[in-house]
């Protein structure tokens, strides 16, 4: 036992380690606009409290990180994903060698997970997954570990503390988790039942383990809170409005994933999650989860928890959450949430492995040479497809998020009102005004949030001069607009356009954004500066990001959704341009654009 728990140990060291090489040269070294980064990496930087449940394990981690005297601030946050997902790896890997005790499964499983397309991506850039994920992972090992001593007839019985305090590590970060309840019940249901009813007493430890973790780092959200940090969702002031943070009533509950749900797609849900996942691990790998599935005939327990753990949290959370993924960037979206599924479909294609290997060594006549020799190749037909992503995947010096989220601010003078939609938006802008404190007297705001209280108060609170909208309002972009013109420029995203501009208002492009005038001679008189404006595109001086317009073939969606925005952008000067008969210009601008698109 001594000599396995040794292996074990060299095996989770060697394959975190590794996957850590791997993982830190390609993480984003400056700000990345995929999911939810921006924002977690400002609520790091001035430890606030981000969208619910608030994650405050991964703040505080996160924050921690940001104390660091060295590297840029966004590259301190997105390490947290790479070593989180590495020890991830390695855990997996030891899980595989737990069950099996086989080496080789242990290093395919473990390294397909690794080098899978939404797992490696997620480990570059500031998310909450990742964390979950290595969660998850422990919560695995230690339960497969229980039903092991319990199948041989451990006569100490099982520990309970330390499963309990990573269970309740768990429950401070992510409700996620609570899908791999069947998978634990399955494992350990029958000893946990048995030590609550024979020994009450010793499990008064373990329920202290599992409830401190989530008493203590929730009660560290009124304390971040108080401090009035930005972000600081729900203004978390009482045992009320903490509440309804944790229970993500601003989500519509602790079921949603997101706050704009649609109906039906569940098929199209269960296509994106079952092509992703063939995508991450491969043909070889898919086949070996295939051949690990007939471990059920063996091993049925063990075998039952798996498919559990990888139905809950993939199936049946793709049924359970209606996610738009109408678009490529609404995909990767929702691929973000499946690395958890990952986690026992690794383990499962370690587990394939070995049944692979057990084969191979009863047919392959009597000789051991012959079988290594087909593992190896079992192993390099299984990783081989996947070494690509090293390649796509490097963002070491991908600082097109950075540029977009100046871009996006820096466009419009000090003390103007910029009205945002889409949470890419709101995120980079978040990030420039709190972290970077670029947007100096600039009100920048999402009427989107507008229905929520608890905004409305922060917003007034922040800036008593503003004039906010009533609830009765039809649209409180419109309103604030019309409100808020006479007295200061006023800056709208594109998705807004349609809807505040009506009656003699008019609008002229402003990189990402569009100024709203309150009538066309207010507009003829401020063309020199747009000239400007539109020469200095032209010349390189201005827009950070114009060039992504030009970006053919990007590596990510968020990427390709970047290069679309900046397209659009260039296309708006070139209409502008053109209706002013400024037909140099405009055919100047359209030359930028790729052919076709």
């Amino acid at each position: 036992m001594l000599a396995a728990g040794r292996r074990r140990r060299l095996l989770f060291l060697t394959l975190s380690l590794s996957a850590l090489v791997v993982y830190l040269p390609r993480t984003y070294r400056s700000l990345a606009i995929i999911g939810d980064s921006a924002e977690l990496v400002s609520a790091a930087a001035r430890w606030g409290v981000p969208h619910p449940p608030g994650y405050p394990l991964y703040t505080l981690i996160a924050h921690t990180l940001t104390l660091l005297p060295f590297l840029e601030l966004p590259w301190r946050v997105h390490l947290a994903s790479a070593c989180f997902h590495a020890a991830t790896v390695g855990i997996v890997a030891c899980i595989i060698e737990l069950l099996t005790g086989s080496l080789a499964a242990a290093l395919i499983g473990a390294v397909t997970l690794a080098l899978g397309r939404i797992f490696f991506l997620g480990s570059l850039y500031a998310e909450v997954f990742p964390l979950n994920d290595l969660l998850l992972a422990c919560l695995l090992l230690l339960a497969f570990g229980i039903a092991q001593r319990e199948r041989i007839g451990d006569s100490d019985g099982p520990r309970w503390k330390v499963p309990a305090a990573v269970l309740g590590l768990s429950l401070a970060h992510h409700h996620m988790i609570v899908l791999a309840f069947p998978t634990l019940a399955t494992l350990v249901g029958a000893p946990l039942w048995r030590d609550i009813r024979h020994r009450p007493r010793r499990m008064i430890g373990a329920v202290i383990c599992a409830l401190a973790p989530p008493t203590l780092f929730y009660a560290l959200i009124p304390l971040a809170a108080s401090r009035h940090p930005v972000p600081s969702w729900g203004d978390v002031r009482d045992g009320g409005s903490l509440w309804r943070l944790v229970t993500r009533q601003d989500y519509g509950g602790v079921a949603h994933a997101s706050r704009r749900l649609v109906d039906g797609q569940l098929l199209e849900r269960l296509d994106a999650l079952a092509l992703g996942t063939a995508q991450s691990f491969g043909v070889v790998g898919v086949f070996l989860f295939l051949v690990g599935a007939l471990g059920l005939r063996r091993e049925r327990r063990m075998c039952i928890a798996l498919l559990l753990a990888i139905f809950c949290s993939g199936p049946l959370f793709a049924a359970l959450n209606a996610f738009d993924i109408h678009s490529e960037y609404r995909v990767a979206f929702f691929e973000r949430f499946t690395t958890m599924c990952h986690v026992p479909f690794a383990v499962m294609v370690g587990w394939g492995a070995a049944e692979l290997e057990r084969w191979l060594k009863a047919h392959a006549l009597g000789s051991p040479q012959i079988a290594r020799v087909a593992m190896g190749l079992v192993a390099a037909l299984a990783v081989a497809p996947l070494l690509r992503n090293l390649a796509s995947f490097d963002f070491s010096k991908n600082r097109r998020g950075e540029a977009y989220a100046h871009d996006l601010v820096e466009s419009t003078p000090d003390g103007a009102l910029v009205l945002l939609k889409s949470d890419m938006a709101s995120q980079a802008a978040l990030y420039v005004c709190s972290v970077e404190r670029r947007c100096a007297d600039r009100i920048v705001l999402t009427p989107g949030q507008l229905w929520m209280p608890w905004k409305k108060d922060e917003l007034a609170r922040r800036y008593p001069a503003l004039s906010l909208p009533r609830d009765d309002v039809a649209s409180a972009a419109r309103w604030l607009v019309e409100e808020n013109l006479p007295g200061r420029p006023v800056f709208v995203h594109p998705e807004l356009v349609d809807d505040v501009t009506h009656g003699e208002l008019s609008v002229l492009p402003s990189l990402l954004l569009f100024r709203v005038y309150p009538h066309e001679p207010a507009l003829r008189s401020d063309l020199p500066r747009f000239r400007t404006e539109l020469d200095d595109i032209l010349q390189g001086r201005r827009c950070e990001g114009c060039s992504l317009a030009t970006l053919v073939a990007p590596p990510t969606a968020a990427d390709a959704q970047l290069a679309q925005l900046y397209r659009a952008t260039l296309r708006a000067y070139a209409t502008a341009a053109a209706q002013l008969e400024w037909n140099d210009e405009a055919k100047a601008l359209l030359a930028r654009l790729p052919k076709g698109r």
